[in-house]
């Protein structure tokens, strides 16, 4: 055999091998970072109802807060690894001002069914599940949209789809699945991160299929309805200036979005962002004012 021809053999032994292991890899650090998310429950002193609904193969648990209120319902979608009442100092605040609240623990989190939570396009998936919930529930008030990071991805992704919202507040979003998986790469392996980039394309599209490209900057231009993006300026989670909505404001046409920066010293991370009562107060009046329809 030429010595050209077992060169080239060599490396492509090398490069099958090393591709195979890449793979490998990534795909069990994807599964690993998209596991089944179980929290102790603790009882809730606060009157709410518990009811469920499907998405997909799933049955989804889901609260309601503030029944009687009907001032409107805020849709409350979570975090990755947390549930529908990690966000319960939240819940309390807008019930308080009046709202009607809806959460859910999405699949493969908290009381929720599910193996794992499979991946970020799945938030979007769920939300949609709600909502369609919700509108067969006949309820005649206006609809917020309120999420976290994997949920503030949810909130803008699923304007895609065919719902009645009136306002949507997104925390610490990031625009699109793939963007936030190569992000997370490179914190978790550096540069290398990169060579992952087309094997987590690849799986992410063979578990959702269109899904996997869905997209939280064509939700919102689409949509056209107010949009309230907020962002800290210290959340190493979802950075400011990479994976975040807010990194990507020239590419939304959307004329009533408004974009907020947090620069306040243990008010403007990824997880304490909320934890600012002014904050809170004008994500309460934001909807408020949409709630009759009005526009910026």
């Amino acid at each position: 055999m030429p010595k050209l021809q077992r060169y080239i053999i060599t490396a492509v032994i090398w490069f099958l091998t090393l591709a195979g292991f890449m793979t490998f890899l990534t795909v069990a650090m994807y599964n690993l970072n998209f596991g089944r998310v179980s929290a102790r429950r603790t009882p809730i002193a606060y009157e709410h109802r518990q009811t469920s609904f499907y998405s997909g193969q799933n049955r989804l648990t889901a609260y309601i807060f503030g029944e009687d209120n009907d001032q409107g319902v805020i849709v409350i979608s979570h975090g990755l690894g947390g549930g529908g009442l990690s966000y319960l100092r939240e819940i309390m605040y807008f019930v308080d001002n009046g709202w009607r609240v809806f959460t859910f623990d999405k699949t493969g989190s908290h009381s929720s069914e599910g193996r794992g939570t499979r991946g970020l396009p799945q938030s979007a998936i769920d939300l949609d599940a709600a909502l369609s919930y919700m509108t067969r529930q006949g309820w005649d008030i206006p609809i917020m949209l309120f999420g976290h990071s994997w949920g503030g991805f949810a909130v803008t992704a699923v304007l895609n789809f065919d719902h009645d919202i009136n306002a949507v507040v997104s925390i610490a979003g990031f625009a699109e699945p793939l963007m936030m998986l190569q992000e997370g790469a490179r914190l978790m392996i550096g540069p290398a991160g990169v060579l992952a980039t087309p094997i987590l394309w690849a799986y992410q599209r063979t578990l959702f299929g269109n899904y996997a490209d869905i997209s939280a900057i064509d939700g919102i231009n689409s949509a056209g309805i107010p949009v309230k993006i907020i962002h800290g300026r210290s959340d190493y989670v979802v950075s400011y200036d990479g994976a975040g909505i807010i990194a990507h404001r020239e590419r939304i046409i959307n004329p009533h979005v408004l974009f907020v920066s947090r620069y306040y010293p243990n008010r403007s991370g990824h997880n304490d962002i909320t934890l600012d009562t002014l904050l809170m107060r004008d994500i309460h009046e934001f909807f408020l004012k949409h709630s009759a329809g009005e526009s910026e």
